[in-house]
């Protein structure tokens, strides 16, 4: 659950979508400003608060042995801070809610999943997807979970994956220490 909407300074795992993008565009810019402690982003919507609101409703649903995240896990080397929904001994586990649901994990939940694992040190993620209906968007705090709506993606940790990420993030690190805008050259 988040509770600390400032995101300077750090590097959280919902960011790796873009952190592994484009750099050269807009929103690059906008998140790097952010990051600097330029702006603020304190856009939000009904869906997003919704999503952090019923999370351990969902997960207490799922299984309520599941250890529920309150605080972020840090990873000071990299300037890293994620926040986790739920851990259980052998893996990390993410909630998200949709009002389609997906038939395919996208890939910015993969790459979330695999920078929650790195921090978490654990080798596997299950991401738990709970298909909304509208209605209940109105009314988030009296959410009867309907367990037949929640489904699952396993997500097994990508060594590959997470050295390119560590190859930005450090280079990341290192512009935000020098005050610079970072430029990605791929060879």
């Amino acid at each position: 659950m988040i509770t600390n909407q400032d995101r300077s300074g750090w590097f959280g795992a919902s960011d790796t979508n873009i952190i592994m993008g484009n750099w050269e565009t807009t929103p690059f810019a906008l998140w790097w400003m952010e990051k600097r402690g330029t702006i603020q982003n304190t856009f939000t919507n009904k869906f997003m608060e919704f999503g952090n609101i019923v999370e351990h409703a969902i997960i207490d649903a799922i299984d309520p042995t599941i250890k529920k995240g309150i605080r972020p896990i840090y990873v000071r080397e990299y300037r890293i801070r994620v926040n986790y929904d739920g851990m259980k001994p052998d893996h990390v586990v993410e909630i998200k809610t949709s009002l389609e649901g997906f038939k395919r994990l996208p890939k910015s939940y993969w790459q979330q999943a695999q920078v929650l694992m790195f921090a978490a040190k654990k080798r596997r993620c299950r991401v738990y997807v709970y298909r909304t209906i509208p209605e209940e968007y109105d009314r988030p705090y009296f959410l009867e979970v309907d367990k037949s709506r929640i489904t699952h993606f396993d997500v097994t940790y990508d060594p590959k994956f997470i050295r390119r990420y560590l190859e930005r993030v450090v280079y990341l690190k290192q512009c935000l220490k020098d005050g610079t805008f970072p430029v990605w050259r791929v060879a």
